[in-house]
């Protein structure tokens, strides 16, 4: 059985345990919720339940576009690409701010 907690040797040496390393690659629980709020902000029509089965996947989201509001796969792609392109800066300004301490 793998563990989630560091063994004994691991924390004596001062390294992190495998699955405490990779947790730590994935965005945290807060980035989620914000990204969540925003994709309900910008398609209402999504639920909670879709965005729980979307969980990250493009893919997903666009056919729950398609689903919830009727438009072909290419329009929800565009829409998409947008809303990705909308965080991306979003995240780079916030990540420009926390790193030099001074805002843009």
């Amino acid at each position: 059985m793998v563990s989630i907690f560091p063994s004994r040797s691991t924390a004596a040496l001062g390294r992190r345990s495998e699955p405490e390393e990779r947790r730590e690659l994935g965005p945290s629980r807060r980035q989620v919720e914000t990204v969540q709020r925003q994709l309900k902000e910008k398609w209402g029509k999504l639920t909670d339940d879709d965005l729980q089965q979307i969980a990250g996947k493009r893919d997903q989201l666009a056919g729950k576009l398609q689903e919830r509001y009727g438009i072909a796969k290419e329009a929800a792609e565009k829409q998409i690409d947008e809303f990705s392109h909308t965080l991306d800066t979003a995240n780079v300004k916030t990540m420009s701010r926390g790193q030099g301490g001074s805002k843009q």
